[in-house]
């Protein structure tokens, strides 16, 4: 079953602007704004992406409490990963601390650092068209062979930078996360197809199906 979700984006303060995204009438504001991380220091935080900011974010918010966590995006740290190409092509070089931070499972380890946490967790590395489906897949299969009985499904998606936008041929995806914590072994029971065939779809079903554990 799903326990809580929480949703976050640049442009979208509000349930009835949420709403409207799923309807289409409101857009994601095409912004490299980034949640507030008040439980952790500046200094902590000072090199973070907005892909990490918002997962570190959701993380704290929907409180770490599961017995495992799932990480997933389609492009990952790709803001850092601009830094260190363009630094490569200017310099030869490449910044140990840029590179430590522009591996997939950056956010989650990150947020689990952050939060003092020994939950483990596992990046669940997905195409553009099966994320959503995949997280959930990968997620709920655990708590359904009864090895674990929660869990708690990140998906999140940074801005793409400017320099790259010319060169990306699928869609450019608006920059969000997106929480869930789940338990039960019939969990993915709790998602109907329909559901997880891409991020507005999921969004939608969380909205109008659970919507009374929907953590702001």
């Amino acid at each position: 079953m799903v326990d809580s979700f929480s949703l976050w984006a640049p442009g979208l303060e509000s349930k009835d602007d949420w709403f409207g995204w799923v309807e289409g009438r409101q857009e994601i504001a095409d912004s490299p704004e980034s949640p507030k991380i008040t439980f952790a220091s500046p200094i902590a935080t000072r090199r973070f992406s907005q892909l990490t900011k918002m997962t570190c974010w959701m993380v704290e918010h929907l409180k770490l409490d599961t017995d495992i966590l799932f990480f997933t995006s389609v492009r990952g740290e790709i803001d850092v990963q601009y830094k260190i190409n363009s630094a490569f092509a200017k310099d030869n070089g490449v910044m140990p601390a840029l590179f430590t931070l522009s591996v997939f499972n950056t956010a989650p380890a990150e947020a689990t650092i952050l939060l003092g946490s020994k939950v483990p967790y596992s990046p669940v590395y997905s195409g553009f068209d099966n994320v959503i489906r995949n997280l959930v897949t990968v997620g709920c299969a655990p708590l359904k062979t009864g090895r674990m009985k929660s869990a708690m499904l990140i998906y999140a998606e940074e801005r793409v930078p400017d320099e790259y936008r010319n060169n990306i041929t699928a869609p450019i995806l608006p920059p969000m996360c997106i929480g869930v914590k789940v338990s039960g072994p019939g969990a993915m029971d709790d998602f109907p197809g329909q559901s997880l065939c891409d991020q507005r779809s999921f969004v939608r079903y969380l909205i109008q199906n659970k919507g009374d554990v929907w953590l702001e």
